[in-house]
């Protein structure tokens, strides 16, 4: 009876434990998506262009590629100690967003969240899989995702309003006391696990005493497998650049305001986090291949159609919904396969690898789309980073050549 009760309370311990990684994600996307609906703003404000403004998400992104180191680190020192001290440093440089003298100081302080922000995804998605059971883990990335994406729909209908009304240097003044909330609950609720570094080192040593050769579970390395993914991984990213620009699209296709325009994105992304829970499910279920080629390539269609049009209200709301369904249906898919094609002891490298990978599309993304924006047009820069949706969408297919690949 004892034993049984202690299984419930450590279930109810890991539930509360993934609810509040949930939480953190949930804060992160805010103060991720908190710069691209107000970019407008900041293009009055510092007297920029568009190609200027795209460096805002290519200097995120080139910190962001930290996230593969970041991930050694976290397999190392410990997740839970790194991904706290990083978003620290996080919540310090958005409260710096709202003394920037200049835009290029604001990009400083950009390159300093991107920094802190590294070692979140490693290891909050590895402690989110080593809690779930193997056969949710579908499920339980999707949870996990659906705290942030639900942060990134908040977050950009917040920001734009706020910034029209109390200003977008006061917002930042305010935001960053909630980031302080949220990192106090997950460093006082989540418990720190058993040092998987040290853990690996026991192993290596006694696997050397044996045979002289290191067992599986606890050896890390980039297989053919995950450098599919990570290559279907970069192209959906470079592909995926339009989103931080749908605000703006908006607002000059359809002369939104800024308020409006974040509203209505929002709106989009909303639908997104309720597709990211069905996602998650169904890739415990069917073959998560199929799933992720199909998804990335519905959400380029869905991109050409919205691009190409001029709607009228309810149609357009009905575009930006069934966009951000097929959009995001797909991301636990992705994160889930490269977690179960990984070592256990790795899997905070591998994870913090693909999410490096993904910010490294994203530092040619911004500048890509601003400069085929200035040149030729918003429609025509939105059409042309389709072309890598549906890359993505072929290249993930050459993982068929194997099977039961996944551990």
């Amino acid at each position: 009876m004892s034993k049984f009760k202690g299984i419930i309370l450590m279930h109810q311990r890991k539930s509360l434990e993934i609810f509040i990684l949930a939480m953190l994600h949930f804060t992160l996307h805010i103060f991720q998506s908190s710069l691209p609906p107000i970019f407008l703003l900041l293009r009055t404000e510092y007297d920029v262009s568009f190609v200027q403004i795209g460096l805002i998400t290519s200097v995120s992104a080139i910190t962001s590629v930290l996230q593969g180191v970041a991930g050694f680190l976290v397999d190392r020192l410990g997740r839970k100690r790194v991904c706290g001290i990083g978003m620290l440093i996080y919540v310090s440089a958005v409260f710096g967003y709202s003394v920037a003298s200049s835009f290029w100081v604001l990009l400083l302080f950009v390159a300093i969240a991107g920094i802190g922000a590294s070692p979140f995804h490693p290891a909050t998605y590895a402690m989110v899989t080593e809690r779930a059971h193997e056969s949710q883990v579908g499920r339980s990335v999707g949870v996990h995702q659906f705290g942030g994406f639900i942060g990134t729909a908040m977050g950009t209908a917040l920001i734009a309003y706020l910034s029209t009304v109390i200003g977008w240097r006061e917002t930042f003044r305010i935001l960053p006391s909630f980031g302080i909330i949220v990192v106090i609950l997950f460093w006082l609720f989540v418990k720190e696990e058993d040092n998987i570094g040290k853990n690996y080192q026991e192993k290596n040593n006694e696997a050397e005493m044996i045979n002289g050769n290191v067992e599986e579970e606890f050896e890390f390395r980039i297989t053919p497998q995950l450098m599919i993914i990570y290559v279907s991984g970069f192209m959906s990213s470079l592909g995926s650049g339009t989103s931080n620009f749908i605000p703006t699209f908006l607002s000059q296709v359809y002369g939104q305001s800024i308020g409006t325009a974040g509203i209505q994105t929002s709106l989009m992304l909303f639908v997104g986090c309720v597709s990211l829970l069905a996602g998650g499910i169904v890739a415990d279920r069917y073959d998560k291949i199929h799933i992720i080629s199909f998804f990335t390539a519905m959400y380029a269609v869905c991109m050409i159609v919205f691009s190409n049009g001029l709607y009228s209200p309810v149609i357009l709301l009905l575009v930006l919904a069934v966009t951000g369904f097929f959009r995001d249906f797909q991301a636990p898919t992705r994160h889930a396969m490269t977690a179960l094609a990984s070592s256990k002891a790795g899997r905070g490298r591998a994870i913090g690898i693909e999410f490096g990978v993904i910010a490294l599309a994203g530092t040619f993304a911004g500048p890509l789309l601003g400069y085929l924006l200035d040149q030729y047009g918003i429609r025509m820069a939105f059409n042309s980073l389709t072309i890598f949706l549906f890359l993505s969408s072929g290249i993930i297919l050459l993982l068929k050549r194997w099977n039961n690949w996944m551990k």
